[in-house]
């Protein structure tokens, strides 16, 4: 990730302005996408998938989500790892913005890792739990 951050010309982790800058990885199989918060974007992207709250979207998670429906990367009934260079906020996580998303996608089952650790998310329909 600390590659990918200099590449996009983000601020280091560990300073004010690099711990606002949020990157994230989608990987599914051997495709991988990126994504960037609303505060480390350059313009604004091509939204495909529909908002499942206030924030995801515009969150580093989000925009990797959203990259993989703009590929038109196959996603449906696979597995895939989310990685992200700070942990996810309550409406990612908690709140269940990333389940929302990976369910539009047809994500089966996502793995998240982050500073925090890893984690399982067996993907549901949202509103069903």
């Amino acid at each position: 990730m600390g590659t990918e951050r200099v590449n996009r010309n983000l601020s280091p982790l560990g300073t004010a302005a690099g711990d606002e800058q949020v990157l994230a990885r989608l990987i599914v199989g051997h495709y991988q996408t990126w994504g960037v918060n609303k505060l480390a974007r350059r313009s604004e992207p091509v939204y495909v998938l529909r908002k499942p709250n206030i924030a995801t979207l515009e969150h580093a998670e989000g925009g990797a989500l959203n990259a993989a429906a703009l590929r038109s990367i196959p996603t449906k009934g696979r597995r895939a790892t989310l990685v992200t260079d700070v942990d996810p906020c309550d409406y990612c996580g908690r709140d269940g913005g990333v389940n929302s998303l990976a369910w539009q996608l047809g994500i089966s089952e996502l793995e998240i890792v982050s500073p925090a650790g890893r984690r399982f998310l067996k993907v549901y329909e949202p509103g069903t739990l």
